[in-house]
């Protein structure tokens, strides 16, 4: 796939997932469908494709979301490894771990965030976590398993749904 599309894609992802968290949480909470995009990345890609997809969506929300430059690119980028570190690892096509390693993931992002502001500009948001975070990681791990298997329909849609390799036949 072309990675300026990707990139158009991935910008698209963005503006949809805050237009819906604008639309039905009054901007309160962010639904990020994009690190559900990053978990699949780390399930599904090589590197380069991943880590590329990771730290696109990472710029493109910390530009849309008014956090310090680079900090969402960083951690979709660490949340790709660690994704790819348990997809060798662990077999994880079972909807419960996926639900787990979402709620997992979507807690250290906002561990991430608020701890972060504290230390550089020492704002306390901790209290973010309980009427924010945990909302949006229990949405997210309901929803992530479903949205990784949309997200494994979608892919192979240019291969006309199949996921196997186009193999030649031998000529004779």
């Amino acid at each position: 796939m072309n990675y300026i599309f990707l990139a158009f894609l991935g910008l698209l992802l963005v503006i949809f997932q805050t237009t819906l968290s604008n639309l039905l949480f009054s901007g309160e909470m962010v639904l990020e469908m994009s690190l559900i995009v990053v978990i699949h990345a780390g399930f599904r890609h090589d590197l380069l494709k991943g880590c590329l997809i990771s730290f696109i969506i990472g710029v493109f929300l910390d530009c849309f979301m008014g956090s310090v430059s680079g900090l969402f690119a960083l951690f979709y980028i660490v949340t790709f490894f660690m994704t790819k570190y348990f997809s060798r690892n662990i077999y994880a096509e079972r909807a419960a771990f996926l639900m787990v390693y979402i709620s997992f993931c979507v807690l250290l992002a906002g561990v991430t965030v608020t701890a972060f502001y504290k230390f550089a500009y020492d704002v306390d948001k901790f209290h973010h976590l309980w009427d924010v975070f945990f909302p949006q990681t229990v949405l997210l791990a309901l929803l992530g398993p479903l949205l990784l298997k949309l997200l494994c329909k979608i892919e192979v849609m240019p291969n006309g749904g199949n996921t196997r390799s186009v193999q030649r036949s031998a000529i004779g």
